[in-house]
C-alpha cells in the first residue's frame, strides 16, 4: 500500500512553522528527511524532533503514530523532503515539497 503526504506540496509564508504528524494507522513509524543540506539549514531554525545527519541535512528519528516534528522556515525557497515508512518489515518512501514565499 503506497504512503501519501497531505498535502504533497505546501506553500507557506516566510516565518511559518511546518509540523509533520504521523497520522497513519497503517505504518509502524515514519521518518522525514531533507536532501538539500546547507540550503535547508540556512533557511530554517528551531527544529523540533529533527537533527542533522552526516551530510548536514535535517532528518527525524522514526516517528510513531501520533508523533510530530516541526521546522520554522525563516527564508524563502523550495525545500524537497522525503518521508520513509516502515510497514511490516518493509520500508517505503515518498517525497514532498515546501514552497516558502517571501511575503
Amino acid at each position: 500500500k503506497p504512503i501519501t503526504i497531505e498535502p504533497p506540496t505546501m506553500t507557506v509564508s516566510k516565518g511559518a512553522v511546518v509540523t509533520w504528524l504521523n497520522w497513519s494507522r497503517n505504518t509502524e513509524c515514519v521518518m522525514v528527511s531533507f536532501e538539500d543540506g546547507k540550503t535547508c539549514d540556512d533557511a530554517s531554525d528551531a527544529p523540533s524532533g529533527f537533527s542533522m545527519d552526516t551530510k548536514g541535512c535535517y532528518v527525524t528519528s522514526w516517528i510513531t503514530f501520533g508523533g510530530t516534528s516541526s521546522l520554522h522556515f525563516t527564508e524563502p525557497g523550495t525545500f524537497m523532503y522525503s518521508v520513509g515508512t516502515k510497514m511490516g518489515g518493509e520500508t517505503r518512501k515518498t517525497t514532498g515539497k515546501i514552497l516558502v514565499r517571501a511575503d
